[in-house]
């Protein structure tokens, strides 16, 4: 059906993003060091120079982990290159949720040329505390006016059958939903968009501002501190 081939096309974008990830993770300088040495033949000191790199971090970390796993369920290495014990812990920065200040100064900034659909982007995000990727992609088909509902399936959850993500429709939801598109994607310049240049559109924000400690994501964090004051249940 039609949200069946939505949710293909949005599998797709994620295919091809997560393909990009690979490309910029491979030609990173710590991986390079990896380029020239046969698979077979890596061993535990080079493993060592990629994870200490002086430009590598906790991506690092976490795609030679993946990388080395895959390469061991494959069965094209016979025993793990580096000990689960010997891996240098990943230290993740602090994160913390975009505070209500925080954003109205965001939203008070957004110049003329970036215009309406990037406010109400930022305050559907704050409203409904979606994932950039899962809010960019919403269109009208997920709105139920007659039980005053916004239901929309979460891509990260894809590969378990498509979690789904309902929400009430309230006062403040329903006056952002009204400034939006009657017909089709409700963002439709940011749909077409990928997760890092809207981030990179964030961030250009913050800077701005000298809003520092947050990204996209952090209208989830917040909204997430919010429900949990209000004894919301997990």
């Amino acid at each position: 059906d039609v949200l069946e081939a939505k949710a293909c096309a949005y599998e797709k974008l994620n295919q091809v993003a997560a393909v990009k990830r690979w490309q910029k993770v491979c030609s990173s300088d710590p991986f390079q060091l990896l380029g020239p040495i046969r698979l077979i033949e890596t061993d535990s000191d080079q493993f060592l120079a990629v994870l200490h790199h002086r430009r590598a971090g906790v991506s690092t970390n976490t795609w030679l982990r993946v990388l080395h796993n895959y390469a061991l369920d494959m069965g094209w290495l016979l025993a793990p290159v580096l000990p689960k014990k010997a891996w240098p812990p990943i230290h993740y920065k602090d994160k913390r949720g975009i505070t209500e200040q925080e954003h109205q100064r965001i939203l008070a900034d957004i110049r003329d040329d970036e215009g309406q659909e990037w406010r109400c982007y930022l305050q559907l995000l704050w409203e409904t505390g979606g994932a950039q990727g899962d809010i960019a992609n919403l269109n009208q088909d997920r709105v139920d006016w007659e039980q005053e509902i916004l239901l929309y399936r979460r891509a990260k959850t894809k590969n378990s059958g498509y979690e789904f993500a309902k929400i009430r429709i309230g006062e403040n939801l329903r006056v952002i939903l009204d400034q939006l598109p009657a017909r089709g994607f409700f963002f439709p310049h940011l749909a077409k968009m990928n997760t890092e240049n809207r981030s990179r559109r964030f961030r250009r924000s913050c800077e701005r501002l000298g809003i520092k400690g947050v990204t996209l994501h952090s209208y989830r964090y917040a909204w997430a501190e919010r429900a949990a004051k209000a004894d919301v249940p997990i």
